[in-house]
């Protein structure tokens, strides 16, 4: 039964990292009650099995007492490791960086952009999407090499 519990957290954790990153909120947060409730089921069997491993080691019965023992702290690592995964949707969170997408911007912007750019994986980046969109612009491909050259290094 435990590990059905551990599985069935593991699909919620996948379905919930699925809806967060989708911006479903509503549906992200009533899987994070389906998981709190899971949650809440595998605590109640870690504390089943510690009493069982007490009530096992007072009738002398040392393995299936350390057997009950594992198995309760195997559950506990686990609830654990679930809370390093999943982040609190009230806790902080660090915005995504902004891509910059040449085929949502005209040639004088994309143009602009390579120029004020500083980052040359950056600018390879940005000349390889243009280049592999559906229409690439002749005039921002024919500014690859100048571009590029910004970065190399000086020539003696």
């Amino acid at each position: 039964m435990a590990h059905d519990l551990l599985a069935e957290l593991a699909g919620y954790q996948a379905e919930y990292a699925r809806e967060d990153r989708d911006g479903r909120t509503e549906r992200a947060a009533a899987v994070r009650e389906q998981m709190d409730r899971v949650r809440g089921e595998i605590e109640s069997k870690a504390e089943d099995l510690e009493a069982e491993a007490a009530g096992l080691v007072d009738e002398g019965q040392d393995v299936r007492a350390g057997q009950a023992a594992v198995a309760a702290r195997e559950l506990r690592q686990a609830l654990e490791a679930d809370t390093l995964l999943v982040p609190d949707p009230g806790g902080p969170r660090e915005p995504e960086p902004e891509v910059f997408v040449p085929q949502d911007h005209n040639v004088d912007e994309v143009l602009d952009y390579l120029n004020r750019c500083d980052d040359p994986a950056e600018v390879q980046r940005v000349l390889d999407a243009e280049a592999a969109g559906k229409k690439p612009r002749a005039t921002i491909i024919g500014a690859r090499d100048e571009q590029l050259a910004r970065f190399a290094p000086p020539q003696d």
